[in-house]
């Protein structure tokens, strides 16, 4: 899990760095373009998998006893009806929902307000982006070095009053006290909203995946893990915005 988080954080400042000079000094037709290919290369990639690698996945598909979509779908929905059963499930569920809640989202407000008010150019809000994925690495090397022998909800506890000052340094750049007191825009973004941002991130998704581990009851663990993963991501990403 950690390993993956690092990967994806190491790919993403590749991400930064070349979306950062597209979106900059290019066409957006441009970018639009390169990510298209994204999906043609995967293609040809799957054209490399050998026979041996399609044996053992119908031997996993024989193993689950695959009877069709809609008998999947059926025993999927009644397995995740079983897991709603236990405390440990329905709680985390709630947490999620009432987090996005009272945690609304304000991403796409604060690019424009960087882009339009604070004058930030693309290239500079894409190397804030490179700069946070170095965040990400960095702390998931500490949840890895320090946490993830602690409890879930201690590390949640801290990462929310983070988050809290973190979103209280936010306002302080919203509101221009930043300026008035002789701090540039690009320094107080890259020390407080880029560094915080992404500490209360790897400070949240981390332990929140290691609680999806170890709450997924066995034998249906790739069938609540999603659940839990999907519903955590509408919160996020539905919920939130409202």
């Amino acid at each position: 899990m950690s390993v993956a988080w690092m990967a994806m954080g190491v790919g993403g400042m590749f991400g930064c760095i070349g979306g950062g000079y597209l979106t900059q000094y290019s066409h957006p037709k441009y970018t639009f373009l390169i990510v298209s290919f994204m999906g043609l290369i995967i293609a040809l990639i799957g054209t490399t998998l050998t026979k041996e690698a399609e044996q053992n996945e119908a031997e996993i598909e024989n193993q689950g006893e695959n009877k069709g979509f809609w008998s999947n779908l059926k025993t999927n929905f009644t397995q995740i009806g079983l897991a709603l059963r236990m405390p440990e499930i329905y709680c985390v569920i709630i947490f999620f929902v009432l987090n996005g809640l009272f945690s609304p989202s304000f991403g796409q407000f604060s690019y424009f307000f960087m882009l339009n008010v604070a004058g930030i150019t693309k290239l500079k809000y894409a190397m804030f982006g490179l700069i946070s994925k170095v965040c990400h690495i960095l702390g998931t090397m500490y949840y890895k070095a320090y946490l993830k022998d602690t409890e879930t909800r201690t590390v949640i506890y801290y990462s929310t009053i983070m988050c809290v000052f973190s979103t209280g340094l936010k306002f302080c750049f919203a509101s221009r006290w930043n300026l008035a007191v002789g701090v540039s825009d690009v320094m107080f973004l890259v020390f407080t909203d880029v560094v915080f941002g992404c500490l209360v991130l790897a400070m949240n998704i981390l332990p929140c995946l290691a609680l999806f581990a170890k709450i997924t009851p066995p034998g249906i663990e790739g069938t609540v893990f999603a659940f839990l993963t999907g519903t955590w991501n509408m919160a996020d990403s539905v919920v939130s915005p409202m």
